[in-house]
């Protein structure tokens, strides 16, 4: 009787050694996981900082622009100004914002930012050469916006 309680008493020791290390070991890889967590979480607020201070010249992040459109949703302003825009890279002469390529090629936009409710600024392109551009617009409900170059810089 006495080895049987000599045997049980082994046998509990066994499983409870058993138990510590394996609940030790599921603890160390969930602290492992929220080190993980923490740091990513770290880095996406990195992260998002970086995109706000990048988009601080944007009317995205504009309120004072957005308002001037006063009754129009400015992100329905947004879209019909830059649909209007890339429309004159499909003329027939190339978009007459752009400057005409030396070698024949066509000119074309290829990225543009809505600064604020009167510019963009726009990065072009050809065969031969790259660009950018500041225009002014004005938005008109009703009518094709138009556009005016201020600035241009060619590579």
């Amino acid at each position: 009787m006495r080895q049987l309680y000599l045997y049980l008493f082994i046998f509990s020791l066994l499983i409870n050694v058993f138990q510590y290390v394996n609940d030790s070991n599921i603890l160390e890889a969930k602290d492992k996981e929220i080190e993980k967590a923490k740091t990513l979480n770290d880095s996406l607020k990195i992260y998002k900082n970086m995109f706000k201070e990048a988009s601080y010249f944007s009317i995205d992040e504009n309120k004072n622009a957005q308002e001037k459109f006063g009754d129009y949703n400015y992100e329905d302003v947004m879209k019909k100004v830059l649909m209007d825009l890339t429309t004159l890279n499909t003329q027939e002469g190339g978009n007459p914002l752009l400057p005409p390529a030396t070698d024949g090629s066509k000119t074309v936009i290829r990225k543009a930012n809505v600064l604020n409710h009167q510019w963009i600024i726009l990065d072009y392109s050809n065969d031969s050469e790259i660009g950018e551009m500041l225009i002014e617009y004005t938005f008109d409900p009703n009518e094709f916006t138009t556009f005016k170059v201020i600035q241009n810089t060619t590579y």
